[in-house]
């Protein structure tokens, strides 16, 4: 749930949500944000392990699929990127995937955004060549 509605860990802590949460369920011991925050970080990477298997049983990085970025500054002035490809699975079946949200240092120009791309898509597995 905190999750799926892009809450903030903290929200488990919320009297409002452990009310709830004990009037749904009686006894039922809520989570604590760390331990929501381990899960989410552990379910990420299973997800970049099978998305890596997945790259490797469709030779993804030899042809090359469409990359896809996006920016923002946050409120704070802090700017971040999120790096997506998309491509066409042998069994003609669409796949999109996140390959990362990273932190954007400045300066926030082509040159600095190309690097963050490419170090993301490096991380991922790719290394630029084939």
């Amino acid at each position: 749930m905190v999750a799926d509605a892009c809450l903030p860990f903290a929200f488990v802590e919320n009297r409002g949500f452990v009310a709830y949460s004990e009037a749904l369920h009686p006894g039922f011991p809520v989570p604590a944000r760390r331990a929501i925050a381990r899960r989410v970080r552990d379910l990420y990477q299973r997800g970049r392990e099978v998305l890596a298997s997945k790259f490797e049983d469709e030779g993804v990085w030899q042809i090359m699929p469409s990359i896809t970025v996006d920016g923002w500054t946050a409120t704070n002035g802090e700017g971040f990127l999120s790096v997506t490809i998309h491509m066409i699975q042998k069994d003609w079946k669409p796949l999109n995937a996140s390959m990362g949200v990273v932190y954007l240092k400045p300066p926030h120009d082509a040159v600095s955004i190309a690097d963050c791309v490419r170090e993301t898509l490096r991380g991922a597995g790719w290394s630029g060549e084939g």
